[in-house]
Formats: C-alpha cells, structure tokens, sequence
C-alpha cells in the first residue's frame, strides 16, 4: 500500500525544514500454485459413455495475501466428464487482482465393444415363381447398442440385406464397428432354395408315322430357374419301324427333374404275315401278304379276302393286294388238303 514519509532538518540555531513524500509497495505477482493435477486418461464407465472424476483439490500461496485470493475452476473435482478430452482450468486471483491461470486435461476413452441385440442365427430363402427368377432377396435385420453411440455405430457384412443370391449355402460374416474403434464379429448362415419342380406343359400325344424321320414340338417347360431339356430320341431322328418310348426330361439347376413321354409308331410298309395284325400307310401301291407254312404235296393254299372272294397267287405262300383307302382289311390263308383245311388271318 501507501506509506507517506516526512523528513524536517533542523539546524544550531533551531531553524527547520519539513519535506514528505509518499513510498507506495505495489503487488504485482500472482499466487504461487502447488499439488496441480496433471492430465489424465480414464475409461467411459461400464455401459455409459462418461467418468465421473474425482482429484485433490490444487492449494496456492501469495506473497501478500495468503488468504485473501479466489480460486475458480472451470469444472470442479467430481465432474461427470463425457468422450473424449475436456480441459480445466485454474484461475487463482489474489486481493491485488493478480491472477495465476493453470489447466490440466482429462480424456475419457471408450473402450467397450458393441453388443448385437438382434441378428439371424439361420436364414432360409425360397427362389421366387416365375420363369427366370434363378435368384432371390434375402432380408434381415442386425440390430446393435453401444455405451456411446449405438446410432453411430457402423455395419458391415459380406450379404448385406437386400442382396440377391443364388441357389447356395453362403456364411454371412457381420462386423460392427463404434467410433472408438472397438469391433465385434458375428456370422449366420443363409440358405438359398429351389422348390420348384420343372413342369413340362406341352400336351404331347403319341404319334404314328408312314416315314422313319419324325418331327415334334419342342418342349415349354414352366420352372422359375430352368437348365436343360433332353430328349432320349430328338425331334428329327429316325425311327426304326414299330413302337419308340419318346422320353423329354426337363432339370432344373437345383436338379429336380420332370418328365413326359409318348409313342412314336412307325409303320411298316412291306409285308405282312399271317397270323400276325399289321398296320400299313395308304399309299396306293401292292402290299404283300405272307404266310410261313408253304403248301405241301397235294395241298391246295387259297388267299380270301373278308368278302371270302379269291386273291391273286392261288397255291402260293405269298400275295399281292392293293390297298388304297384307310379301313381294316383282312385276308385269310387256307391250306386245303382233300376235306381238311388249315387257315390263318
């Protein structure tokens, strides 16, 4: 503060002079800080993203006034302090104004993992109906919380929802991952399948042909993912004369397999035996019937028609006909010895 000061100067014959004059002692220094905390790193406490943080309180001296200062900090000791790093700071201020500002730093780090709530243990999927549809959407959810930021957390997978896959079994591997870093990896397994059975539509009916090279439709086959339709005999091969099992299977990728067949007949158009029923296309030329016993000694053979009429070649095993409009003909063979007769249609 300020002190005045006079001084008075006498002399021998007791005459004197008075002089004053004022000595001001200022305080210009601040408070002199001890025990300061110094920074520090804590973890966020179990599921919550903060630490409620407790230190001994910083003292400090003056030079003037050891009691007569003010302390402000910015967050006292007991603060709840969230993610991250958050500064405090120390004002001390003695009764002069001087003032000592000191900080120390305090980070909260989260090293707590993300927990997954809700995620598929298996995942079935069916391919769609429908011609063509060889893949199918898979759907679901992953559901996560986390101490800090669960709307913040990120996601990862190698099928993300919404993916289309194939017929298949596939291993969906999850990883999620909060701000911090901390990671935690899951996985399920998704099944895609076909339950649909190739279905050949076509209305094949069984087919008699006068020519050996036969041609059909080929097959429409109704199935949502389709790979290939065989045919035992395809359209266009040649047949051998009498009855062929056509066979058309259809198999799809997922290997279900349907089929359909029908009968392809070829017609002879050579001869035809007795005892034996034939059939021969209409094409206007001679037949030839035949019979396999020849006539013997004194054996008369005779051909008849149904009308019992004689054909041509009597006491022949063999005969000519002409027939030149669809029906059912027939032809007996008569093997006449005297009054006993051996016949044949």
């Amino acid at each position: 503060g300020a002190t005045p000061v006079t001084v008075t100067v006498v002399d021998a014959a007791g005459n004197s002079t008075t002089c004053s004059f004022v000595i001001l002692v200022e305080d210009k220094s601040g408070p002199i800080v001890s025990n300061f905390p110094t920074d520090t790193t804590i973890e966020a406490l179990a599921n919550e993203c903060s630490h409620q943080y407790f230190w001994t309180e910083p003292t400090a001296i003056d030079a003037c006034d050891d009691d007569n200062f003010t302390v402000s900090p910015h967050q006292p000791s007991g603060t709840i302090f969230k993610l991250g790093t958050t500064t405090v700071t120390y004002v001390f201020t003695d009764g002069s104004g001087n003032s000592t500002s000191k900080s120390f730093n305090v980070t909260v780090v989260d090293n707590q993992k993300p927990v997954i709530n809700e995620m598929p243990t298996a995942l079935t999927v069916a391919l769609p109906s429908g011609n063509g549809n060889c893949t199918a959407a898979i759907v679901y959810d992953v559901k996560v919380q986390d101490n800090c930021d669960a709307q913040g957390v990120t996601i990862t997978s190698d099928y993300p929802s919404g993916t289309y896959l194939a017929v298949g079994t596939y291993v969906n591997h999850i990883t999620v991952k909060d701000s911090s870093g901390n990671q935690i990896d899951s996985s399920f397994v998704i099944t895609v399948v076909d339950n649909t059975t190739p279905v050949i539509t076509n209305a094949y009916t069984n087919i008699v042909s006068c020519v050996p090279v036969v041609q059909y439709d080929a097959a429409v086959v109704d199935d949502n993912c389709m790979d290939t339709v065989t045919y035992n005999f395809p359209s266009g091969s040649s047949f051998a004369v009498g009855t062929t099992t056509v066979i058309v299977t259809a198999k799809d990728k997922a290997g279900h397999v349907s089929t359909k067949s029908f009968d392809v007949t070829v017609i002879s158009v050579g001869s035809a035996h007795a005892g034996v029923d034939t059939a021969f296309c209409v094409d206007n030329t001679n037949k030839t019937v035949n019979a396999l016993t020849a006539p013997g000694a004194g054996e008369t053979a005779t051909w008849t028609n149904a009308a019992g009429a004689v054909v041509t070649n009597v006491n022949n095993q063999s005969s000519p006909v002409l027939i030149n409009a669809a029906g059912t003909y027939e032809f007996t063979y008569t093997i006449s010895n005297g009054p006993c007769k051996s016949e044949d249609k």
